[in-house]
């Protein structure tokens, strides 16, 4: 018996997919989309580092720049000509390179003058240096110390009240102010008045008027109790003093006339205590007339010198003979 063929048109496989005529519709490629997202990703990157790179750029330009505008600052009132020198090598294409070049040149002409007047003794050098170049602080302060010290050497030279007056109304705050002051008062203490001058004339007159005469009341009311010196001796007393004059007249003398100089020279002698204990130094000359009968001196001049204590009492008086006849 034969094979029944039913059918002769293979059969499906069932395992086998359909064909189809239609095209495929295209599929999405694996991974596109984490394609996309890394390149977004680079895109913003890229644009992240170069505002990155961008900012450091800008800072460090910034940066420079403050720091040529800082050097260039610091050289106002500099007197170093070297950092000027810097300046110039690290900056030559500065907007600021023609004035510190031209300031350069200002620093070293001041420094030439400097050298010039460095040890003059007029102060007038120096407040010219002072006004000339007062931005270079350091020189300007040397000035002030300069001219500080020739205005005291000045008050020392003149020693005047008003010399010393002058430094101090200048130098209020000078660093021999206090110097000055202290001079200044000595001066004053030992300054004679006037009046004190006419009072210690008035004493040595009034004891040659006594000692012409011989008149011991008058002597005595102007002498101490114990004169120093009187006459070429040590420590004498009012009855020395006395005998000493009395001496003096002989009987062929008729009479002594003393003429004291208005040209006296007084100062003040300090003592070892206050005020109360200062003498006044008296230089003076005196010309001595004689009347007398027989030969001998008529006539003497004198230099004098004497001494008087604050109660306006001579301490003593030397006489030195100038000249006779």
């Amino acid at each position: 018996m034969e094979p029944n063929n039913t059918s002769s048109t293979p059969r499906p496989d069932l395992d086998q997919p359909a064909t189809s005529n239609q095209p495929e519709a295209p599929q999405p490629e694996a991974g596109s989309k984490n394609s996309k997202q890394v390149i977004i990703y680079a895109i913003i990157a890229i644009v992240v580092v170069l505002a990155v790179g961008a900012t450091v750029w800008y800072t460090n330009f910034s940066q420079g720049k403050a720091t040529e505008a800082e050097f260039y600052a610091s050289l106002d009132g500099n007197d170093n000509p070297e950092d000027y020198k810097s300046f110039l090598d690290l900056y030559p294409d500065s907007e600021y390179a023609p004035e510190v070049k031209q300031k350069l040149k200002e620093l070293e002409q001041m420094l030439r003058e400097w050298s010039l007047i460095s040890l003059s003794d007029k102060a007038a050098d120096f407040a010219r240096f002072k006004e000339r170049y007062s931005t270079y602080s350091n020189y300007a302060r040397l000035c002030d110390i300069k001219i500080d010290s020739l205005d005291f050497i000045t008050a020392q030279r003149i020693g005047t009240p008003e010399a010393y007056q002058h430094y101090l109304s200048v130098h209020p705050e000078g660093d021999y102010a206090s110097e000055a002051s202290i001079a200044q008062g000595q001066i004053q203490d030992q300054e004679v008045t006037m009046e004190d001058r006419d009072r210690i004339l008035s004493v040595i007159n009034e004891f040659y008027k006594g000692f012409e005469t011989n008149d011991k009341e008058t002597i005595c009311s102007n002498i101490s109790a114990t004169m120093s010196q009187f006459l070429g001796r040590q420590n004498v007393t009012k009855a020395q003093v006395l005998e000493m004059i009395e001496n003096m007249f002989t009987e062929n003398i008729h009479s002594v006339r003393f003429s004291v100089s208005r040209d006296a020279e007084i100062t003040h002698e300090s003592g070892e205590g206050n005020r109360a204990d200062h003498v006044y130094k008296v230089k003076f000359s005196v010309d001595q007339y004689i009347e007398r009968e027989g030969d001998g001196k008529t006539f003497s001049s004198y230099e004098c010198e004497a001494l008087v204590n604050s109660s306006l009492l001579i301490t003593s008086l030397h006489m030195k003979e100038l000249s006779r006849k």
